[in-house]
């Protein structure tokens, strides 16, 4: 369920439609309150139903921890969108970069422990997490 769902909105990333409407949507956010409350209505949508397949994925997770979790995964999903979008330097590998950002994810949720300041993982530095990766040698 998590894998579906985070590669449906990352895939749509490199849509005309997302690549153009939501920059657009979030700059008319910065200067009209109507749309800013929208939009942020609209994203905790998004975060709910992510923390959903959060917790599912790690039952063990406390409820701040799951929405800490649904906030970073939705913007580091949605961060992508300049660089993979539709036209841009990177779409051609947006694929691959999808892989390596749920391979992060699902290591993140499901060593994330229940209670802590951030959802960090059992028994992993950033330097072991990323050699799991494969990004250092």
């Amino acid at each position: 369920e998590f894998r579906e769902f985070i590669s449906h909105v990352f895939l749509d990333l490199g849509s005309r439609r997302t690549t153009v409407c939501f920059p657009e949507l979030w700059s008319l956010a910065n200067h009209d309150p109507q749309v800013a409350e929208h939009m942020e209505r609209m994203y905790q949508r998004y975060r709910e139903v992510l923390g959903g397949a959060i917790a599912r994925l790690n039952p063990a997770l406390d409820q701040p921890t799951v929405r800490r979790l649904a906030l970073f995964v939705s913007a580091s999903v949605e961060g992508h969108g300049m660089f993979v979008g539709h036209g841009r330097p990177w779409q051609g590998q947006i694929r691959e970069l999808l892989e390596m950002a749920m391979q992060g994810f699902l290591l993140l949720i499901r060593d994330a422990q229940a209670g802590s300041e951030v959802a960090r993982p059992q028994g992993r530095d950033a330097a072991g997490l990323l050699h799991k990766l494969g990004r250092l040698n």
